[in-house]
């Protein structure tokens, strides 16, 4: 599986490339790197408006909770900007 990525993230074509199989992929190796390189198994994960963009940060969160990593999760919708704004605080 290529996954190519943009100045703004994952690039792809919804359910073709980008998917609730392939988001578990990513999702399980990002939990990977962060179990194997961090001290801080902390990750806030948002969504935006975008289709299924509330399912597969769902699905994100389940597999990295699933790998002891403290998952904050928005449970509103965000656009990226409010998104960091709220988590500074």
């Amino acid at each position: 599986m290529n996954i190519i990525f943009g100045t703004d993230g994952w690039r792809g074509i919804l359910y073709k490339e980008i998917n609730e199989s392939t988001v578990s992929l990513v999702a399980q190796a990002f939990s990977d790197y962060v179990n194997q390189k961090s001290s801080n198994k902390n990750v806030a994960i948002g969504f935006d408006g975008r289709r299924n963009s509330e399912l597969f940060a769902t699905i994100f969160s389940e597999i990295l909770s699933g790998n002891d990593i403290n998952v904050f999760f928005i449970r509103q919708n965000y656009s990226y900007s409010s998104f960091i704004i709220h988590c500074k605080r």
